[in-house]
């Protein structure tokens, strides 16, 4: 402020030209500046792939986790069997394996008791939710069934003990593999890798 000041106060065009060059950045400082930026923000980029691809783990696994609670009080709430069942295909996504859950899920009321979903009919079942998870996880039902069945009391049937792994399909590392374990009554909760410990 002292220099504009002083600039100002100067009459002669020479020293008012001086002053006025003076200010500023010249291209070549921002040209440095701006390169110094951009190899810092490419240093940075693969942390924040990881830190994403964390996330995306671990939201995923709070989705089905959710859908597990959803389940057990629509079950008891209704009186019938509620299904946790894969779909075998989704948006920009087919399930080649009865073990792949990566195209999502569906959770239903089993109101005419046959073991599948009826979407329309006299008898239809109930869709209570239609769930598409995050893109580029790899969802795997290490038991292979292509449902869950939660009983009327709210307890979960036919489930092995070694869960539900998430990871990430493309670079990840073992460090972001996490599962969701599933015990028969209903308890539910994550480990650290593809196993229930």
């Amino acid at each position: 402020m002292q220099k504009s000041l002083y600039c100002l106060s100067r009459r002669s065009r020479a020293s008012m030209n001086a002053c006025l060059r003076q200010g500023g950045f010249t291209a070549i400082e921002l040209m440095v500046v701006l390169s110094i930026m951009v190899v810092l923000a490419t240093l940075a980029a693969p942390s924040f792939t990881a830190m994403i691809q964390r996330w995306r783990v671990q939201q995923s696994i709070e989705e089905l986790s959710g859908t597990f609670y959803l389940a057990r009080s629509e079950a008891m709430r209704r009186g019938v069997e509620v299904h946790l069942m894969k779909l075998d295909s989704g948006a920009d996504c087919t399930s080649t394996t009865a073990t792949d859950w990566s195209c999502g899920w569906i959770l239903y009321a089993d109101l005419n008791r046959n073991g599948k979903y009826d979407s329309s009919g006299a008898d239809a079942d109930f869709l209570i939710q239609n769930h598409t998870p995050a893109k580029n996880i790899s969802i795997t039902y290490n038991d292979g069934d292509k449902s869950i069945v939660v009983n009327q009391w709210g307890d979960i049937l036919k489930v092995g003990g070694s869960g539900i792994s998430f990871e990430p399909k493309s670079h990840g590392t073992a460090d972001m593999k996490r599962t969701l374990c599933i015990i028969g009554g209903g308890k539910i909760y994550q480990s650290t890798g593809t196993q229930c410990s």
